[in-house]
């Protein structure tokens, strides 16, 4: 994380970070319900930090295990 006291996450960061995920597969990656992940997309809701810090280490590790596998990045 890089400010210890930083709460919330805009939604454009959460949008550009959970982009190409399905909405089912988000809501098992963040543990919440449909309707917490609506209310934080359309800003209703505040978004935790947390959630941009799960959606970065799962994009790690994902592009970590592609590597493995392939040999390459996948972004290549």
């Amino acid at each position: 994380m890089k400010d210890a006291s930083r709460h919330w996450v805009s939604t454009i960061e959460f949008e550009r970070l959970s982009s190409g995920l399905p909405r089912k597969s988000l809501m098992r990656l963040l543990r919440r319900c449909d309707r917490t992940i609506r209310d934080w997309q359309t800003g209703r809701r505040p978004i935790p930090a947390w959630t941009a810090d799960t959606l970065r280490l799962y994009q790690f590790e994902t592009r970590k295990a592609y590597r493995e596998m392939f040999g390459c990045d996948p972004l290549e």
